[in-house]
């Protein structure tokens, strides 16, 4: 994570190295919500694209401009932390579901440094309004720091 959001998850830890699996890699799948609506669904990576939320009920109120945060349902990631906005809505004419397309919260081309939260178990990271939902607070940072927050340069 940064103060900005999610960058991605650790998925193959050895005895000297850890591999990442970036939030828009198409094999990066992180448990969501819509923060406005608390509508929830899948964030599918989708490389130089961006990200896609899927598994959204037709009906679910959602809006380009929202702000898609993690659910803390999928035991990897706490409840709050920054995904990404709404960019696009689809609903096909016809199913159950919608089709929602996702800007990052953070560029992961230009990163110089990230936290990889060991534990950080019933904590809610939850922006706040008024809170930016791409450049954090010194809330977050605090209680990243709080749950155990390693610093890692990312190289």
């Amino acid at each position: 994570i940064t103060t900005g959001g999610v960058v991605g998850y650790v998925f193959r830890v050895e005895a000297f190295t850890a591999q990442i699996l970036l939030l828009v890699d198409r094999y990066a799948v992180i448990d969501a919500i819509v923060q406005r609506s608390r509508a929830r669904g899948i964030v599918e990576g989708r490389s130089s694209e961006g990200c896609r939320l899927r598994y959204l009920n037709r009906s679910d109120d959602v809006q380009i401009g929202d702000l898609v945060v993690t659910s803390g349902l999928d035991n990897i990631f706490p409840k709050g932390f920054p995904i990404g906005l709404v960019t696009s809505v689809a609903k096909s004419r016809y199913g159950m579901t919608q089709e929602v397309e996702i800007k990052p919260a953070i560029n992961a081309s230009i990163l110089e440094e990230v936290f990889v939260v060991t534990n950080a178990q019933n904590e809610d990271f939850t922006p706040q309004p008024g809170d930016e939902p791409t450049n954090g607070s010194a809330e977050k940072d605090n209680a990243a720091e709080k749950s155990s927050a390693d610093e890692v340069e990312a190289n």
